[in-house]
């Protein structure tokens, strides 16, 4: 693990650095961290943007897909000015906005259609997984699928079996 936090990244990160679960080790371990998201669309947006509001160290970002009209409802690093712009080089520079300090890498999926609220739900629920991942605290995911039905709110886990 790298360094000590300096001044500015306890300023920062104070609101939670004082969460008992997390600390000075648990916000080194989040500023060391790495990580991938696979899509930039309604939930790699919210991933990325709360993690790199944690002040994750590295996050890579990978799609193909340009910004289209249709993605500003629900994905939101992006708005209208970025319409047939590189998701990915439009995030790493909204991104960079947000955490100077985020080192932001960008390489290489069209969805279904979705509500613009259940991909923010949804991202978020992500990056709070990788969080608590990284600073090892809480229960994961880890071989379970959550289901989400918000349209009755019914909110579940199930365990995943591994097949042979």
């Amino acid at each position: 693990m790298s360094t000590k936090l300096n001044k500015r990244e306890i300023e920062k990160f104070s609101r939670q650095i004082i969460l008992k679960n997390i600390g000075a080790l648990g916000q080194r371990k989040i500023r060391d961290a790495k990580v991938l998201i696979i899509g930039m669309g309604g939930l790699g947006c919210p991933a990325a943007e709360f993690l790199t509001r944690s002040g994750i160290g590295t996050l890579g970002l990978a799609d193909y897909d340009k910004v289209g009209l249709s993605n500003i409802h629900r994905q939101t690093l992006y708005s209208e000015t970025d319409i047939n712009k590189s998701k990915v080089k439009i995030a790493k520079k909204k991104l960079n906005e947000i955490n100077s300090k985020t080192k932001i890498n960008i390489f290489n999926c069209e969805y279904d259609g979705i509500l613009g609220t259940v991909a923010g739900i949804v991202g978020t629920i992500q990056a709070n997984e990788i969080l608590k991942k990284i600073v090892n605290i809480g229960e994961n995911l880890n071989g379970f699928v959550l289901i989400l039905n918000l349209l009755n709110l019914n909110i579940r886990k199930v365990k995943l079996k591994k097949r042979k």
